[in-house]
C-alpha cells in the first residue's frame, strides 16, 4: 500500500500536497470501513448457507443425530431434569453446535475470499508501472552539423 502512497503523492504538484494528503486519508478510511461491511456481509451470508446445510443432516432419521441427543439427554438427565426438559435441551444443544460450526465455517470461508482479493490486488500492484526516470541534459545522443 505504501509504495503506490507514496508514487501517488509523487505525482502531485508541491502546492497541493496538503489537500492530497488528506484526500488519500480519507478514502483510505472509507475503503477500509467499506472493507469491513462487505467482508462482514459475505460472513453472514455464508453462515446462514452453511447452518442451512449442517442442519439439514439433524433430523430423526439421521442414526448420528439420534445418538448424539441419547447420549446429550442420558447427560442431562443425570443431572435431575425431567425426561422432555433433558430431550429438549439436548435438541437445543445440538443446534447450537451446528451453529458453532457453520460460523467456524463462514470465517474460514472468508478468510479465503480475503486470500482471493488480496492475491488479484497483489497482481494488479505488480502491473503498475513505475515512471522512467528523466535523463539528465547532457547525455545521449548529439547531433553534429
Amino acid at each position: 500500500m505504501m509504495p503506490s502512497t507514496t508514487s501517488g503523492m509523487n505525482a502531485v504538484p508541491a502546492h497541493l500536497v496538503g489537500r492530497a494528503s488528506a484526500l488519500s486519508n480519507v478514502i483510505r478510511q472509507v475503503a477500509g470501513s467499506l472493507g469491513i461491511t462487505v467482508l462482514t456481509t459475505i460472513m453472514q451470508n455464508y453462515q446462514v448457507a452453511n447452518y442451512t446445510r449442517v442442519s439439514e443432516q439433524i433430523n430423526w432419521f439421521n442414526s448420528g443425530s439420534l445418538q448424539v441427543v441419547k447420549t446429550l439427554q442420558g447427560l442431562f438427565a443425570q443431572y435431575g431434569l425431567a425426561a422432555g426438559e433433558s430431550q429438549g435441551r439436548a435438541i437445543g444443544t445440538l443446534f447450537g453446535i451446528a451453529q458453532k460450526q457453520a460460523t467456524l465455517q463462514a470465517i474460514d470461508d472468508t478468510f479465503f475470499v480475503t486470500f482471493l482479493i488480496a492475491l488479484a490486488t497483489v497482481f494488479l500492484a505488480l502491473l503498475i508501472g513505475g515512471k522512467k526516470p528523466a535523463k539528465p541534459a547532457g547525455e545521449g545522443h548529439v547531433i553534429m552539423e
